[in-house]
């Protein structure tokens, strides 16, 4: 069997290509929290999936799926969508876009709900909005890099690093602020809602994976993690047709 840093080099490199959706972390954090880290790992694996496909390097062994979008903007999200199909992991993915549709057929991931959850996530245009009050305060724009990372405890959560200046500025405003609280929303839905009591350190943003079991927060991060690293979409795309490939 690997050590643990094998298994976390491993999980850290991601697809050839693209961004890993993992952060890397050093022997020194190893050895502090290996014990919750290699139980979040046999998470992971038990997990299989999009997790297994997009962090251990392994390959996708669902169904392949003929998966059809609609929308203004489909020459502009076509290559946005296939990223996002590399990244996590499908197997074997192919684009064809065509005036306004989006094609891909890509093997999936092996979940129950692969055919409602992963056309829904790859189209999903993935618009950030953080707000103070009344004032959004932050967008994707402001965002360098997304991905997933485990707390001490193995729990995980996706991490924003920010840019200089809305980072620097964030973290004045929560510092000034400590009774208020920064509100993190995609697509109109409220992800988190955070207090300014933690101030924005280093110019990174937490976005806790909300409650339930320990398998569904991985999913649920990695998943945050996947549209605010390649997105937001130029537009909303519709599903319109999806189909098993014989």
């Amino acid at each position: 069997m690997a050590d643990d840093d094998e298994v976390l080099e491993s999980a850290a490199s991601g697809n050839e290509g693209h961004r890993p959706l993992l952060a890397e972390r050093s022997r020194a954090a190893v050895l502090f929290s290996s014990a919750p880290i290699i139980f979040a790992f046999i998470l992971l694996a038990a997990a299989g999936g999009v997790l297994l496909a997009a962090w251990m390097g392994g390959s996708a062994d669902g169904e392949r799926l003929d998966i059809t979008w609609s929308g203004d903007c489909a020459t502009e999200a076509g290559p946005m969508v296939l990223a996002r199909a590399e990244s996590i992991g499908l197997g074997a993915p192919e684009l064809e876009v065509t005036g306004d549709q989006v094609r891909l057929v890509a093997t999936m991931t092996g979940y129950e709900d692969d055919r409602t959850a992963m056309p829904a996530l790859l189209g999903r245009r993935g618009l950030l909005e953080v707000t103070h009050g009344d004032e959004v305060v932050l967008t994707q724009a402001d965002v360098e890099k997304a991905y997933l990372r485990l707390d001490e405890s193995g729990m995980p959560f996706t991490n924003l690093e920010l840019a200089s200046e809305p980072g620097d500025a964030l973290n004045t405003l929560t510092v000034g602020d400590p009774e208020g609280e920064l509100v993190i929303s995609m697509d109109g839905e409220i992800l988190a809602v955070r207090p300014n009591i933690d101030s924005v350190k280093n110019r990174e943003l937490k976005v806790l994976a909300g409650d339930g079991m320990t398998r569904l927060r991985m999913r649920r991060a990695v998943d945050r993690a996947l549209l605010l690293e390649h997105g937001p979409l130029p537009c909303t795309l519709r599903v319109v047709g999806v189909e098993p490939v014989r």
